[in-house]
């Protein structure tokens, strides 16, 4: 009689665990390791956001390989440790696919926490070059940011700066110092002068910062920063001293400095996406969507989270399997990615390939610009 009692709760015991395996095989898990709680955290919220509606379009349809979609949502608060032991509860949950995270100072805490299990990991935003042209299981919806710094550096020539000061959130330094070389590296060849670079933390004094700015007297001031802490700055420089031609990166226009920054920030120029009409269906209909589910414009990175879920999607059921590897090698395979409001492709790292635009910030509002290849070229001047 015991012995049958034990054979029993043995037979019961696989009962389970096949019962387990078969309600664990019957979602496909995407985690979520971003900034959702700093001061930085508005870049993570949109990410969720793109995430959200992406899933919520992939489980209508039937899902991944007519699997449901679950969302696994974790909190990283911009700090590497906790970034890392967020990405590993997601691989111990047995997820498919982790996207994130936002920023390029946490990209090597969730590489190091996924590399043994072999997950597929694409980050949205993260773009600094420290990661290019690397064979693993991470890729990037963004391009490498020095690019963003090489054509920050021509604007500003074209506008006929000579003497240019850098101001850089160090916290982010993996992407900012990124930036902020390839700016370096441009400027050389046009003999456009750096005469120094601000670096600063969140423990920075925004006053005494501003005034260690003016002392340079510079002809122009290049954003490296996120927009909120951007347009504080800005707005203190023009309450002391008439402000310098104005230039921010995708991280402040991202992140709100338009909204921010309000009067002070008219003028600004900046690189952002260079939208393509055959896309524009696509857009209005994410438009569309966003602002029904969450009530407000949509994003870039909301934007890129979505377009990271959708290729994983996919590659998947193209693939005709939930495979990491098999999934990477179909997208590696794409020449070119429908994407909402452009098209790009990935290198052979996956790493994004898109186009850049220059925009201006007039009257509250972000217009495109076109720069000629001639020099100089007289670009509006900050408003009083």
């Amino acid at each position: 009689m015991i012995k049958l009692f034990k054979i029993i709760a043995v037979l019961s015991l696989l009962a389970l665990i096949v019962i387990l395996n078969m309600q664990s095989a019957s979602t496909v898990k995407i985690g979520l390791v971003a900034d959702l709680s700093s001061r930085k955290a508005n870049l993570g919220d949109s990410v969720r956001n793109g995430l959200i509606l992406a899933i919520n379009e992939i489980n209508q349809q039937g899902g991944i390989n007519g699997h449901k979609v679950e969302l696994l949502v974790r909190d990283g608060k911009s700090n590497e440790a906790i970034t890392q032991q967020q990405a590993t509860n997601l691989v111990d949950n047995c997820v498919n696919l982790i996207v994130g995270p936002v920023h390029s100072a946490m990209a090597n805490s969730v590489i190091e926490a996924t590399k043994e299990a072999g997950i597929l990991v694409i980050s949205p935003t993260v773009s600094t070059d420290n990661l290019s042209e690397i064979d693993d299981n991470f890729f990037r919806i963004n391009t490498k940011s020095s690019i963003q710094g090489n054509d920050l550096a021509r604007a500003s020539k074209l506008r006929g700066d000579k003497k240019v000061l850098l101001v850089v959130d160090q916290d982010n330094s993996e992407y900012t110092g990124s930036v902020a070389h390839g700016f370096r590296e441009r400027a050389k060849l046009l003999d456009l002068e750096v005469i120094g670079e601000i670096a600063f933390t969140k423990e920075h004094d925004t006053t005494k910062l501003v005034d260690k700015i003016i002392q340079y007297k510079a002809d122009a001031l290049v954003f490296i920063t996120n927009g909120k802490d951007a347009a504080k700055i800005i707005q203190l420089y023009n309450k002391v001293s008439k402000l310098p031609n104005l230039y921010g990166d995708m991280w402040a226009k991202w992140s709100n400095v338009k909204e921010f920054g309000g009067k002070a920030v008219n003028g600004m120029v900046l690189v952002g996406i260079n939208k393509n009409k055959q896309s524009q269906d696509k857009e209005v209909q994410f438009a569309s969507s966003y602002k029904q589910l969450f009530g407000s414009e949509y994003t870039i990175p909301a934007v890129y989270a979505y377009e990271a879920v959708q290729l994983y999607a996919l590659g998947a059921q193209n693939a005709s399997s939930l495979d990491s590897d098999k999934i990477k090698q179909y997208i590696l395979k794409i020449e070119q990615i429908d994407g909402v409001v452009d098209n790009y492709k990935l290198d052979m790292y996956g790493d994004a390939i898109r186009e850049f635009s220059y925009f201006q910030i007039k009257d509250n509002r972000y217009e495109k610009i076109n720069l000629p290849k001639e020099l100089p070229i007289k670009i509006d001047s900050v408003k009083e």
